[in-house]
Formats: C-alpha cells, sequence, structure tokens
C-alpha cells in the first residue's frame, strides 16, 4: 500500500496555499474511510479535500496499472466518467460568453440533420437539463446488439443513430430523464459553433484555465497515466476501453486538475472564464430553475446544507465530486477500482468535514411493530409492484409460499405469524402483509440492511387471455432493430434479438417483463399492431408487428 499525503505548495492557476487545516482526530476518520474502500494490492483510489479555497487534504492508494505495479500518484489521470459533464456545459458557458451561441438557441440551429421530423423547439437549455426527451445513444446501440464499450465508436457514430430517430421519449420540457445523448450532443454543438473540433477547443480552454493535464480523450488506445480499470469477481480482472465518445465522459484528469477546479470555484475567479459565467456554471439553467439538474450538476441537500453534485462510472471507473458551498467544502473521489464506491466515500467524507458524520451504525426495523388483523392467506399470492422492470410474485405452495422476483432464483417463505413471512434460508428477509385504507393489500420488506419498502397488490383480470397470440416478429426501423417473440410455455417467453437472446414473463395482460426492460403490446381491437419498449432511459420505442 502506498499513501502519499501531501501539504505543501503546488503551482496552480491561482497557487492556493496549501495547509494541513485538519486536526489529528479528522484525519485519522479521513484515512479510516479512504481505507474502506480500498483493497491491498488492488487499483488506485485517490481522494481530496478543498476547504476555503485551499487543499487541506491528498491522499492516493493502490496502483495505477496492476501488472507493471505502477502506483497511483498525483500525476496518474483517471476516467471520470460523468464528471465530466460539468465541463462539457463549461465549454457551452464559454461560447456564451463569446456570444457564438446563446442558451435559448434550438440545437439543430448546429446540428440540423437530428431529430427533423420532431417539430417542438429542442433548446440548449434542454439538453444541458436532460429534459429534451432525446433517446439515450447507449441504450440505442444495445437494441442493435452493440455493446458501446466494445467498439471504437465516435461522437459522428452518435449523430449519425440520432439522426434516424423520429420520436422523443416525452416531449421537450416535460420530463427528466437523465440521457448520456444530450452532452454528446453539447460537444458537437461547441465544435459547429466554435469551428474547431471539440477537443482542441476544450482543450485550450483547460489549459487557459491553469488545468495540468486534463483533457477529453478521442485515442482509446493511446493515453498517458491512466489509471487502469480493473473489475474484481475474486481476482483482480481488466478489460480494453474502445469508446471515443466525448462529452458525456472520457474525460481523463489527475486528482489535482479536479481540486485545481474545486479551488477556482471558491475563489470565484477564473482567468478564462468571467466571473458572472463561472457563477453561472453552479447555478440552475436559466429558465429551468425547478429542475434538480443544472450544467453538469445535480442540486440537492445534505445534512441541512445544499449540495451540488455529480458522480460518474465508466465500467470499473468511478468518481464524484460533492461541493457544500454554504461551508466551503469540495470533497473529490476517483476510482480505477470496481470494489471501491467513490459516491459512498466523498458523501461520508463530506459529512465528517461538516461535523455531522455518524459512526454509529443506522439501525433499520427488522419487522413490524404490529401484526394487524389476520388476513385470509388466499388473498396473498399475485402480483405486486409493476413499476418497469421491478416486480414480485407470490405464489402459494405447499408449506408456505414462493417469492418470485425476475432476473433472480424463486425464494421459498416460510410462515412465521400471521401476516408475516420469512425466507426459509434467510429468517431476516421478511414479508408482512397488510391492508392500506387507500392502496389496498400490500407486503413490506424487512431486511437488516436497508429501509423496509413496500409494494401494493396489483388487481388483474387475465379473463381468456390468449398468450400464444403475442408470438410473432416485430421491428423498428428508426434503429434496424428486431425482436422475435416466442411463447415457451405458460406465461413465459424468449425474445430473441441482436446481442444475444432474453428470457421475458407476462406478468399482466400485455405487459411482458425481459431482463432489463418491458414490453407492452398495443392493439387496434383485438389485432396486435405492434409493442412498444420502455427501459430506464428509453420510452415507448415502437416496434411494429411485421409477422
Amino acid at each position: 500500500m502506498k499513501r502519499l499525503l501531501i501539504f505543501s505548495l503546488l503551482f496552480f492557476a491561482l497557487s492556493p496555499v496549501w495547509t494541513q487545516d485538519l486536526d489529528d482526530a479528522t484525519h485519522q476518520l479521513v484515512d479510516s474511510l479512504v481505507n474502506e474502500h480500498y483493497r491491498e494490492g488492488g487499483p488506485g483510489v485517490a481522494l481530496g479535500i478543498v476547504q476555503d479555497g485551499q487543499i487541506v487534504y491528498e491522499t492516493y492508494e493502490g496502483l495505477q496499472d496492476l501488472k507493471k505495479e505502477i502506483p497511483v500518484d498525483p500525476q496518474t489521470r483517471f476516467n471520470v466518467a460523468s464528471v465530466a459533464k460539468q465541463f462539457t456545459a463549461m465549454c457551452v458557458l464559454y461560447l456564451v460568453q463569446e456570444e457564438k451561441l446563446a442558451l435559448e438557441d434550438d440545437f439543430r440551429k448546429y446540428i440540423p440533420e437530428v431529430l427533423k421530423e420532431v417539430n417542438e423547439p429542442i433548446t440548449i437549455g434542454h439538453l444541458l437539463t436532460h429534459t429534451s426527451g432525446i433517446r439515450d445513444v447507449h441504450f440505442l446501440w444495445r437494441l442493435q446488439g452493440i455493446t458501446w464499450w466494445k467498439h471504437y465508436l465516435k461522437n459522428s457514430d452518435a449523430v449519425e443513430l440520432l439522426s434516424g430517430q423520429r420520436q422523443l421519449n416525452f416531449e421537450p420540457g416535460s420530463k427528466y430523464m437523465y440521457s448520456n445523448s444530450n452532452y454528446i450532443l453539447l460537444a458537437e454543438v461547441v465544435a459547429r459553433a466554435s469551428g474547431q473540433s471539440f477537443k482542441d477547443f476544450s482543450d485550450q480552454l483547460f489549459h487557459d484555465m491553469g488545468f495540468a493535464s486534463m483533457r477529453f480523450e478521442t485515442d482509446s488506445k493511446d493515453i498517458d497515466n491512466m489509471a487502469r480499470p480493473y473489475f474484481n469477481f475474486g481476482d483482480w480482472s481488466g478489460y480494453k476501453w474502445k469508446p471515443e465518445l466525448v462529452g458525456d465522459g472520457a474525460l481523463f484528469g489527475t486528482l489535482r486538475d479536479l481540486m485545481h477546479w474545486e479551488v477556482l470555484l471558491q475563489a470565484g475567479q477564473s482567468n478564462a472564464l468571467e466571473n458572472k459565467i463561472l457563477d453561472l456554471s453552479q447555478a440552475k439553467v436559466p429558465g429551468f430553475e425547478e429542475q434538480k439538474y443544472g450544467f453538469g450538476l445535480d442540486f440537492g441537500e445534505m445534512d441541512g446544507e445544499p449540495y451540488r453534485s455529480h458522480s460518474g462510472s465508466t465500467g470499473a471507473w468511478n468518481s464524484m465530486t460533492l461541493r457544500i458551498p454554504g461551508k466551503d467544502i469540495a470533497v473529490v473521489a476517483l476510482s480505477s477500482s470496481g470494489a471501491a464506491y467513490s459516491v459512498g466515500l466523498a458523501q461520508d467524507v463530506a459529512q465528517v468535514m461538516m461535523g455531522t458524520f455518524d459512526t454509529s451504525p443506522v439501525p433499520h426495523p427488522k419487522g413490524p411493530e404490529e401484526l394487524g388483523e389476520p388476513i385470509a392467506k388466499d388473498r396473498f399470492p399475485g402480483v405486486y409492484g409493476l413499476n418497469w422492470g421491478l416486480y414480485y410474485r407470490f405464489e402459494e405452495v405447499e408449506g408456505g409460499m414462493i417469492l418470485e422476483r425476475f432476473g433472480r432464483s424463486d425464494v421459498k417463505l416460510v410462515e412465521e405469524a400471521p401476516n408475516l413471512f420469512h425466507q426459509e434460508d434467510d429468517p431476516d428477509f421478511k414479508q408482512h402483509f397488510s391492508i392500506h385504507p387507500e392502496r389496498g393489500l400490500e407486503v413490506t420488506f424487512y431486511y437488516w440492511s436497508h429501509e423496509p419498502y413496500y409494494l401494493t397488490k396489483k388487481e388483474l383480470d387475465w379473463g381468456d387471455y390468449d398468450f400464444a397470440q403475442v408470438e410473432g416478429t416485430y421491428s423498428n426501423d428508426e434503429t434496424g432493430s428486431e425482436i422475435k417473440v416466442v411463447r415457451t410455455d405458460g406465461d413465459n417467453y424468449e425474445l430473441k434479438m441482436k446481442g444475444g437472446n432474453r428470457d421475458g414473463k407476462m406478468i399482466a395482460p400485455d405487459e411482458l417483463i425481459v431482463d432489463g426492460f418491458r414490453l407492452h403490446v398495443e392493439r387496434e381491437g383485438e389485432e396486435i399492431i405492434e409493442v412498444k419498449l420502455y427501459d430506464s432511459r428509453l420510452q415507448g420505442v415502437e416496434f411494429a408487428r411485421v409477422k
């Protein structure tokens, strides 16, 4: 294990003073939190704290390259993944400063070939706040059988794919839905409005702002001082990262680069951005003040203090920047380890700095306080939930019930008391049935590691539903992808798609749940005309029935 704690003068554009402001107890607590996320001899974890314009803590653990045994150090460059979005937004704001674009512009003023058939305005503000309704290209590629990180995909490939789209997830401005497409398109807007490639433009801006080695990388085969990513499934395993998409991610920088940004923000001045533009980068997007997402930043509250943050995850790389502006505290956590969790680390450290961190374990209820009046057990079987991709189904069997959770093994339940069951081989996992005065029959789940949660029973009318009628081939011409639905037995199906076959289950009439998404059957009268695909970042993608 290598640990480097640096509290000395380091050249930055504003030359901040490095000082050891943490008292011994705080220092030791932060050290211990970092160690919880690091495995001896494993890949890198780096953490920095900036307070009152000064860097008060900096540490590195682990290896940049396990094979070559190169340790992580101040020159190690991490892929900060979606933390990059605030820097793409910064490039947009620089062009606003130069009056080369406006936030109210329809982005198709610069990229006219995308979504030509959509008549509603889609502004740069919509892209910045994820309220555009534009589908996520990574999920669209998945429909085509393309695992995006295994291919040399460029921004031009994303633009081409989006140029074939005729529909949105929703009307622009009506909802929020995170989509990487928004920030890939913003990178292309920057390129076309500036007359330079996005990389050349951002490289120059980063240089002017004093970043030593932060750059968007468009050549995944040649990245210097890179912290190589590793998963851990018993042993560390590395992999090749091929995409060359930028804007939504692919920003490589050192911990010191990220802390330099925090120093600039706390100082409130930069030699490249006007003060009002720098301030705007940390505020809500004008016209979108009701949104909790701004210029590449999430807005929220922690222990009574407003924060601005963004996390990032690309494969094993994960990162987090977290700012508590009211306390002039910023925490940066970076990792190339699939066994580390930068978000939790940054949140814990921020609470340490605010004095609100509680080292005692948080107790979770282990079961209901009252069992309630006994409910007839024949009411318990059925489907509960029915959110996209989330449903639980209880089935009565001899000696108890079976809990079915799609994509996971069935669980045998044993009756513990009236209305209360537990998992046969894990008695801590409990299920309590009750009748809510408004929601009706519901089940609450208890386990020691999380807060209880409930799902409401869905009353379903199967009637004489024809399970075989759904079989057929369905096609989406926007992506050129097909889904062949084959019934295997009962309410079980196999879906044959590019990239591999998937299992599905009809959990409600015309509602087919598949691993990772769901299909809703659309009819004209009794005739099935199409299925609509829903995912966390795709809504209502139409697959017409072709046979």
